[in-house]
């Protein structure tokens, strides 16, 4: 009986190793135009996107927050129009809202920063409360906040601060998917995982025929 649950134990674990070795990763592209600075020096009316890496199985509140893991910030004209990299990507989130008026809030939020987000922009009744853990066909927000910038971003190329324009063109929003390609590291436990569900089945075929 014992051994019985052992092998069961085993078939279970190597699945669950086989099946949790990869995410589920998702891009979060939001990008639109606007002034501000970067490491100190200011822009002005120049366009700027964030593409923007999360992971779905940590969304939460019913899917309108999901943590960033890593990402890149581009502003034309600038010392990021190569694109700069996040070098803290854990303080920040991507949020999908309601606004008082019920039309959908969606921007990037800062970790425990209360309910605004940096570049939040309103995206009109096509949007909200936007699951952000779907991936979504490209949505272009109807207005802008207007408030000046909520953080400075950390990047590789200094502290970025962004305020976009209230009088358009509104920033646009979409995510979708990214293939999976494991590691190394992740093929390993997919095969530790494999072997461990074989050998588990094996032994309890061996078990049921003696």
């Amino acid at each position: 009986m014992r051994k019985g649950m052992v092998a069961g134990l085993a078939v279970a674990a190597g699945l669950l190793i086989a099946g949790t070795a990869n995410a589920a990763p998702i891009t979060y592209t939001y990008s639109g135009e606007g002034s501000g600075t970067v490491n100190g020096a200011p822009f002005a009316n120049q366009a700027y996107s964030f593409v923007l890496q999360g992971d779905t199985t940590a969304t939460t509140s019913g899917g309108t927050i999901n943590p960033i893991t890593s990402g890149t910030v581009t502003i034309a004209g600038t010392a990021c129009s190569g694109g700069c990299a996040l070098t803290s990507p854990a303080l920040y989130e991507m949020r999908s809202d309601f606004d008082s008026s019920g039309s959908g809030v969606i921007g990037i939020g800062v970790v425990g920063g209360g309910d605004t987000g940096l570049n939040e922009a309103f995206f009109g009744a096509t949007a909200p409360g936007l699951d952000l853990a779907l991936p979504t066909a490209p949505v272009i927000a109807t207005a802008t906040n207007g408030f000046a910038p909520y953080v400075s971003f950390a990047t590789s190329g200094g502290p970025v601060q962004i305020t976009p324009n209230t009088v358009g063109p509104f920033p646009t929003f979409s995510s979708a998917l990214t293939a999976v390609v494991p590691t190394l590291s992740e093929w390993a436990m997919i095969l530790m995982g494999l072997l461990l569900a074989g050998a588990g089945a094996v032994w309890t075929g061996r078990r049921r025929l003696a």
